[in-house]
């Protein structure tokens, strides 16, 4: 029964990732990756991670970054060094985007005000 609803959930993400809704699709690959209602798949997870952190997705860039951190991936030479560097900037990203985020919700809530 649990993995119906993860199935569901999972379309249900897709769905939403599809009309472009960037947290459905970390939401997405958080699925591929533990294999939650679809077969497990690292390596696209990897890779909508890493779109969805280009495009300033917060929670994709922390993924990507506990990713890098515990050596679930590498860069291509394996690379301890390039990799802990990969992994601060990925987390320093996730600052700067939570921090822009809160910034642009303050001015919002000082317009309405």
């Amino acid at each position: 029964m649990q993995r119906q609803y993860f199935n569901e959930a999972y379309l249900a993400f897709n769905k939403a990732c599809g009309e472009g809704e960037k947290k459905a699709c970390t939401m997405n690959a958080i699925m591929l990756f533990n294999g939650d209602g679809v077969a497990k798949d690292k390596a696209q997870a990897e890779k909508i991670f890493t779109k969805m952190c280009d495009e300033n997705e917060g929670m994709a860039c922390e993924k990507l970054g506990e990713m890098t951190a515990y050596g679930l991936i590498k860069d291509k030479d394996d690379n301890e060094a390039k990799s802990e560097e990969k992994a601060k900037a990925l987390f320093k990203k996730l600052t700067t985007t939570a921090t822009n985020q809160l910034v642009t919700c303050n001015k919002n809530r000082s317009k309405r005000a």
